[in-house]
């Protein structure tokens, strides 16, 4: 059957996030080596297992605490730590960019009449900065972008609740709709609403691919795609 709507992801499936993350992080770690007249550069892997274990991405400003603690043997400056996430900050969002081609495949798509639509996790603020940044906002219709807080258990993929909302939008059949995303919740919401299935891996050219092997069904895409331009073979 043919498809009839194409629903994304943001983070490494439009958004090129990860590589963001990284230069920042970089620059971040940099400012924190001067700060602290010791590399710390050096301890990456460690630094990371505490970003995201017990900070994540949203809480910085206590791993900037943290390492200052850990490895400077002194809590930081408080002016000093405000300074940072705002570099990193600012670091991160000037830095945001798409995948090459996202945006012509988009645009291709909406010519040939496809429906286009966006569910994606994470902090709204940040999610939406993201789009108005890469010009995302003034490609998708802005009804048919959902976007559940990572606590919101009911929303938050891979339930299925706003896959179902999306379909009825645009009062289609599952099986004319598509999904892509890099994650495997973003599979499991896709097969269990009974979508086509997409995994892109283009971010993991660059960086590791952090995602395990699927052993499950539901953890298999219908199809794996190294570049989002792909798309436009299915």
């Amino acid at each position: 059957m043919e498809i009839k709507a194409y629903i994304f992801d943001i983070d490494d499936t439009l958004v090129a996030t990860t590589r963001s993350n990284h230069f920042a992080r970089d620059n971040a770690l940099a400012s924190l080596s001067h700060y602290l007249e010791t590399d710390v550069t050096d301890r990456l892997k460690e630094i990371e297992v505490i970003m995201f274990r017990e900070f994540g991405w949203a809480r910085l400003p206590d791993l900037w605490r943290a390492v200052c603690l850990e490895w400077g043997k002194q809590p930081p400056e408080e002016d000093f730590v405000k300074e940072l996430h705002e570099k990193f900050r600012q670091d991160f969002v000037n830095s945001l960019s798409l995948f090459p081609g996202a945006m012509d495949l988009l645009k291709t798509l909406k010519g040939k009449g496809k429906h286009l639509g966006v569910i994606s996790d994470g902090d709204s603020k940040w999610q939406w900065c993201k789009l108005r940044k890469t010009g995302l906002d003034e490609i998708f219709n802005l009804d048919y972008v959902k976007i559940s807080i990572q606590s919101d258990l009911y929303s938050c993929k891979p339930s299925t609740a706003n896959y179902r909302f999306l379909r009825n939008a645009f009062e289609l059949k599952p099986e004319e709709m598509l999904y892509v995303g890099d994650k495997p919740k973003d599979v499991i919401g896709a097969n269990v609403s009974g979508w086509f299935s997409v995994r892109t891996v283009e971010a993991f050219k660059e960086y590791p691919d952090p995602w395990p092997k699927p052993k499950l069904n539901i953890e298999k895409p219908n199809k794996e795609i190294s570049s989002i331009t792909q798309l436009l073979e299915l």
